[in-house]
C-alpha cells in the first residue's frame, strides 16, 4: 500500500530570528528568483548559508553549507506545494527550482518577512565605495556577533568576509571561491584590527564606529546568487523587448481603440504553438506579465491585462 504523503502547512511570519528552516529557505528562493526566474539546489544553498548560516551550517564547520540539510527541507517545501514535484532532487540531471502559485502566494504575505530578511547581508551597491580593510573590519563585527565578542581566527574571518560581500572577496576567474590573499592585505591594512595569538579581534575605541558603518550597509538586498540581479534584470529587458516586437503589440499602437485579437498573434506573443495546452498558455502570459510588471513598463502591462481579458470573454484554451 502507499504511504498517504505528509501535508506540510508554512506558518506566515515576520521576524527572520523566529524562522525554520522551510520559510528560511522559502525567503531565500524568492530573493534569488525575484518570484520569476528559476535558480539550482546548489544556489538555493549558499544563498540560504548566507543569510542563515547558523540554521544551514555544519555544527562543526558553520562556515560551510549542509546540502544534506538543504535537501530534507526541499522535501518538505515540495509538500507544501511551494515548488514543483520533482524539484527537491539534487542530482547532475536536477530540475530547476521555482516558486508554484501556492509559493508566491505565501512571499506575498510575508514581504515583511521577505524583506528584513534580506537585511541579514549588505547591498553590494551600498559597499561599493569603502574600502577593503573596512569591509574586513565589519565582517569581524558581525563574526565577533555571533561569537559573543570573542576572538575570531584568520579562516573564520576569510569565510565571514566572502559571505558577506562575495561581490568584493571573490576570485577573479572563480567567483564561487574567496580571495585569501585579498582578505589578508586588508587585514594588515586596517588600523581598527589587532591581533593577539592566533585571534583578530577590533580595538574597543573603534567598535562603535566599525557598527555603524556595518549597519549602514544593511539596507536590504535583491543580490543572490552567482548570477545576481543582473540576469533577472537581463530577462525583464527580453521580456520587454518581445513584447513590443509582436505583431500583436505592433497593431495595437497602429489602432488602439480596436485591436483585432486572434489566436495566431497570441501564440506568437507567447512564443507558443497553436496545439499548446491550456495551462501552458497561461503560465506564458502570467510569467510575461510579471516580467513586464518588474520593469514598471505600465503601458504594455495594460496591454497584457487586455489580452488576459480577450481570453477570458472567449474562453481561449479553456481559460476560466
Amino acid at each position: 500500500m502507499n504511504k498517504k504523503t505528509k501535508v506540510v502547512k508554512v506558518k506566515d511570519l515576520e521576524d527572520p530570528d523566529k524562522a525554520t528552516n522551510i520559510q528560511l529557505a522559502v525567503g531565500a528562493l524568492a530573493l534569488i528568483t525575484g518570484c520569476v526566474t528559476t535558480t539550482t539546489p546548489d544556489e538555493l544553498a549558499l544563498t540560504c548559508h548566507r543569510l542563515a548560516p547558523g540554521n544551514l551550517g555544519w555544527p562543526e564547520y558553520g562556515h560551510l553549507p549542509k546540502f544534506d540539510l538543504l535537501r530534507i527541507t526541499l522535501l518538505d517545501i515540495r509538500r507544501a506545494g511551494f515548488i514543483p514535484e520533482g524539484a527537491q532532487r539534487i542530482s547532475r540531471d536536477r530540475r530547476p527550482l521555482c516558486l508554484t502559485k501556492e509559493g508566491k502566494a505565501w512571499v506575498k504575505r510575508n514581504q515583511k518577512f521577505i524583506e528584513a530578511l534580506s537585511k541579514r547581508v549588505p547591498d553590494p551597491k551600498a559597499y561599493s565605495s569603502i574600502s577593503d580593510s573596512e569591509l574586513v573590519e565589519c565582517a569581524l563585527h558581525s563574526a565577533q556577533l555571533q561569537k559573543r565578542g570573542l576572538g575570531i581566527d584568520r579562516n573564520r574571518l576569510v569565510a565571514e568576509a566572502y559571505r558577506l560581500f562575495p561581490s568584493r572577496f571573490s576570485l577573479e576567474h572563480y567567483p564561487g571561491w574567496p580571495d585569501a590573499g585579498q582578505i589578508d592585505r586588508a587585514i594588515a591594512q586596517s588600523k581598527a584590527i589587532t591581533k593577539k595569538a592566533i585571534f583578530l579581534s577590533l580595538r574597543t575605541a573603534q567598535k562603535r564606529n566599525v557598527a555603524k558603518t556595518y549597519q549602514a550597509m544593511r539596507l536590504g538586498t535583491k543580490t543572490f546568487g552567482s548570477t545576481h540581479r543582473v540576469e533577472t534584470d537581463r530577462v525583464t529587458a527580453r521580456a520587454i523587448k518581445e513584447v513590443e516586437s509582436s505583431a500583436l503589440y505592433k497593431k495595437s499602437q497602429i489602432n488602439s481603440s480596436e485591436v483585432g485579437f486572434d489566436e495566431d498573434d497570441i501564440c506568437d506573443l507567447l512564443q507558443v504553438t497553436l496545439d499548446a495546452q491550456p495551462d501552458t498558455i497561461r503560465h506564458h502570459l502570467e510569467t510575461l506579465s510579471e516580467l513586464i510588471n518588474r520593469g514598471e513598463r505600465h503601458d504594455l502591462s495594460q496591454f497584457l491585462n487586455q489580452v488576459q481579458e480577450w481570453c477570458r470573454e472567449r474562453h481561449y484554451k479553456l481559460w476560466t
